[in-house]
């Protein structure tokens, strides 16, 4: 049954061959962190996943240099890497714009920082410095975007979140309330120091 249309409106989350462009403005303003309204459907990243053993998902984030895939390197960069999954065949998605943010749980170390070094590989996405993210609201549509990384803090764990809109006009994340295993959620990535344990789902 299809899901009904919606305004989405991303508070907390959320690139391959355009320019890139980056927020440096300084002033004493308070910078505008508000995401991109996209008027779409909500859609389900991994149907019946875990259920029915040939479903697969429509993307994946990931975040490469890391230790076990569990663990930053404090005050490296860390590449990260969105796709489309199965882009050869005719019915996959395609990335047409994102919000790629993150959390922390602990104020007194601070977030990561983005950074795009590769303009060819980033499709018209903007990291918004003063916010802690990144954004593509449309453009040419991708099946993958690696030109972004990310900067770990010194210290604390930190969630990064993506939501996509696809080019079918469908939006996808994932639930942060969902009972899911980590397993599936594979647009949500918690990272901490190798001398914390990650956070145990509540």
């Amino acid at each position: 049954m299809a899901m009904p249309t919606c305004l989405a409106v991303f508070l907390s989350v959320g690139l391959a061959s355009a320019g890139v462009t980056e927020d440096e403005s300084v002033g004493t303003e308070e910078a505008d962190c508000q995401p991109p309204f996209w008027h779409g459907k909500l859609g389900d990243n991994w149907p019946l996943a875990g259920i029915l053993a040939k479903s697969r998902p429509s993307f994946r984030l990931s975040v490469g240099n890391t230790i076990n895939g569990t663990y930053y390197k404090a005050r490296k960069l860390h590449g990260v890497t969105l796709l489309a999954l199965r882009p050869k065949k005719k019915s996959s998605k395609r990335i047409h714009g994102f919000i790629l943010s993150q959390t922390t749980d602990t104020e007194t170390c601070g977030l990561g920082v983005f950074k795009i070094r590769n303009v060819k590989k980033a499709a018209n996405a903007t990291v918004r410095a003063d916010c802690g993210d990144v954004i593509l609201d449309g453009g040419t549509d991708v099946i993958k975007v690696r030109a972004i990384k990310w900067k770990a803090p010194k210290c604390g764990c930190v969630t990064l979140r993506v939501e996509i809109k696809s080019a079918d006009n469908i939006i996808y994340s994932d639930d942060p309330d969902s009972e899911e295993s980590d397993e599936y959620r594979i647009l949500t990535k918690t990272l901490c120091p190798p001398a914390v344990d990650l956070p145990t789902p509540a």
